[in-house]
């Protein structure tokens, strides 16, 4: 979800992580750590985290936030795939 929208599935995750990871977050990369996985079936986990942007260059900014991140992921033939996605921001550090 970015500013409010509601992101549905894999595909729309991924296609606005690129466009913010091409546009104000470029040249940065997300810094975090997973604080809990819980799994709620054998095929079915949540997965809390927290984490900030980290700049390459190492500058600030004010979009630079401390995030706690909420991800539900389900087991497909291929693999885990994340099939929904939340954030919110902490403020900055």
């Amino acid at each position: 979800m970015a500013n409010g929208k509601l992101e549905h599935g894999w595909d729309e995750i991924i296609s606005n992580h690129e466009l913010i990871f091409g546009a104000w977050a470029r040249n940065s990369h997300l810094e975090g750590r997973i604080y809990q996985i819980r799994y709620i079936t054998a095929d079915v986990a949540i997965l809390t985290a927290y984490g900030h942007i980290e700049y390459d260059d190492h500058r600030s900014s004010e979009l630079n936030k401390r995030t706690i991140y909420t991800l539900t992921a389900l087991r497909r033939p291929e693999g885990w795939r994340f099939v929904a996605y939340q954030n919110t921001s902490l403020g900055t550090r």
